[in-house]
């Protein structure tokens, strides 16, 4: 391991960041092939690690928001190159969200790292804000698979608002019996509902919904405090008129995709204002690594473990978004990204899990769930690294390459052992007893050890 500037390790000891369009090529054609790894027939599979709580032991198919990274990163290949095989594979994840759908409108399994249930906040808006990112692409191809993903779409859209839409504060809720407000999960909706409005020549949409919504979230949003350094932060979540002073960057980041369209949709500058100060905020706490802590709170107090890696693809498109034409303006938070990139083609989830209740690190292999490369995070690494490519490199993208096996040593609650990854296998064992072995693709583990039970 190398130590960074911000004094900790790194997270994987493989190769530097690319520095040419063909070894960017290259790194995506790995990342591609590895999420065909993870596919069933009826969508991608794998476990789930995360902040909040571990899905270790469902491992079946998440209808969640890993389908918004991964159809919009076959989007940019297949814009990029002119190849229809990636607008055929963004058509074939699409499928797998037209078949979770439920009577209701509803999507099953989608609450990412609670599945497998349904009705899961922002995984579901995500689902549709892929679909309707695909139909606009249909549409200028005169591909009429478009109108069975708009219908889709629309019940996705419909549903959540009818299900969360709080019409006395005129803004959504995270779950229908709790007045809460959570800014990044409502930004999702309000992304979609704008597309949503521009496809289907809904004005009202926007000024009904999107727009309250943006307002909350910037009501949300330190403009004025003691400490400089938290202007520009939004609260990661409020009940009723009290917000919660937490910070999370990524989740900032995750409101200015919304915010800036907001700009572009309703000429209003205010959203557009927001969303640069949001990522002044996020970027004056960056590590000088490129890495990002996890969550911040009122005066200077900081949990930084576990530090995303594969996540902050989300980042880099927000940077991407209100900075483009600084080609620089990623780094060296690229570098973090791409580095995460195991043998296998996946990308890391994390460095520092086990130091997530200590906040402290000790000398110690990683942790599993840093080592485990997650649908659910490696789409949104996806969705910015197409984004990246030139045409020309983007036309040397391939998804059939062999896996490069992976073998690292790791631990788990203290248990050492070794994490394996193959193109058929997830396995972490302690000598010859095999703690965990999950075939890509099953709805369960083969085996799954006591000590694996993680919440």
């Amino acid at each position: 391991m190398v130590q960074s500037k911000a004094g900790k390790d790194e997270p994987v000891n493989q190769t530097d960041a690319p520095n040419s369009a063909p070894e960017l090529a290259l790194v995506v054609s790995r990342l591609a092939a590895w999420l065909q790894s993870m596919r069933s027939p009826q969508g991608y599979t794998g476990p789930v690690a995360h902040w909040w709580q571990n899905c270790l032991q469902y491992t079946g198919i998440g209808i969640d928001w890993r389908y918004e990274g991964i159809i919009t990163g076959y989007l940019n290949l297949f814009q990029a190159s002119g190849d229809s095989h990636w607008l055929e594979r963004a058509c074939h994840a699409a499928n797998d969200l037209v078949h979770a759908q439920l009577p209701d409108g509803s999507l099953r399994a989608s609450c990412f790292e609670l599945n497998p249930h349904p009705n899961g906040t922002p995984h579901e808006v995500a689902c549709a804000l892929a679909l309707l990112r695909l139909i606009v692409v249909l549409q200028a191809q005169d591909d009429l698979r478009w109108q069975t993903y708009l219908a889709v779409a629309g019940r996705i859209v419909g549903r959540q608002l009818c299900r969360l839409w709080d019409a006395s504060v005129r803004a959504v809720r995270d779950a229908p019996d709790v007045p809460s407000f959570v800014p990044n999960k409502a930004a999702t909706l309000a992304e979609a509902i704008m597309l949503l409005a521009q496809i289907s020549h809904s004005p009202m949409l926007v000024s009904d919904y999107a727009v309250p919504i943006l307002d909350t979230i910037i009501a949300h949003q330190l403009t004025d405090c003691a400490d400089p350094r938290y202007i520009g932060a939004i609260y990661q979540n409020s009940f009723g008129l009290q917000p919660v002073p937490k910070f999370f960057p990524l989740y900032i980041a995750r409101c200015i995709p919304a915010l800036a369209l907001g700009t572009q949709v309703t000429g209003e500058p205010r959203y557009q204002r927001a969303a640069l100060h949001a990522l002044a905020f996020v970027l004056r706490w960056r590590n000088p690594d490129g890495s990002f802590p996890q969550v911040l709170y009122p005066r200077g107090r900081i949990n930084p473990y576990p530090y995303w890696i594969a996540a902050t693809g989300d980042i880099l498109r927000a940077m991407d978004i209100l900075a483009g034409d600084r080609p620089d303006a990623g780094e060296p938070t690229r570098t973090w990204l791409v580095q995460g990139q195991l043998p296998s083609g996946g990308i890391r989830t994390a460095h520092g899990f086990a130091a997530q209740i200590s906040q402290r690190t000790l000398p110690a292999p990683p942790d599993l769930r840093d080592l485990l490369p997650v649908c659910g995070w490696n789409d949104k690494a996806f969705a910015y690294l197409t984004s990246q490519l030139t045409p020309r490199a983007a036309q040397t993208v391939r998804d059939d390459l062999p896996l490069e096996p992976s073998t690292h040593a790791g631990q788990l609650r203290g248990v050492l052992g070794t994490y394996y990854e193959d193109q058929h296998q997830i396995s972490f064992r302690q000598g010859s007893r095999i703690l965990y072995q999950w075939r890509k693709g099953a709805a369960v583990p083969d085996i799954c050890d006591p000590v694996m039970y993680l919440k």
